[in-house]
């Protein structure tokens, strides 16, 4: 789901961005190993991925200005907050989360957040918006 923030007044802007990123990264599942479904009904001794660290996808959401991340998949260095406050005007503005495991969080991998959890978020906040400020 895409939006066109070009049509948005500057301070709306901002705030579609800052709802829409703590948006998702309340949704966000943490990882509890014993709710993912390939580990439903095995011993805890056969769960997967064994040195798994719960909350790496909740702190991997970025923001990125011109250009979309595509590097390794980390944990954001940045607040995305403060990435938001050094916005211009003719800033393109990026939300991603570049962790591999992203995409099976998001079709309902996990028991904490429903499939599509994270369309949920942005068309919550879009319909929000829509109509307000537009230039």
């Amino acid at each position: 789901m895409n939006i066109l923030m070009e049509n948005y007044a500057p301070e709306v802007e901002i705030k579609i961005v800052m709802e829409t990123i703590a948006g998702l990264i309340r949704a966000t599942p943490v990882g509890n190993k014993g709710l993912w479904q390939r580990n439903r009904g095995k011993p805890e001794s056969e769960w997967r991925p064994r040195n798994y660290v719960g909350g790496t996808a909740r702190q991997s959401w970025r923001i990125d200005l011109n250009r979309q991340y595509r590097g390794k998949p980390r944990v954001a260095e940045v607040d995305p907050l403060l990435v938001l406050a050094n916005t211009k005007l003719t800033d393109r503005i990026y939300i991603s989360n570049p962790q591999p495991y992203m995409e099976e969080l998001n079709n309902g991998h996990s028991l904490q957040a429903p499939a599509g959890f994270v369309e949920e978020v942005i068309g919550r906040v879009v319909q929000k918006y829509r109509g307000e400020a537009i230039l």
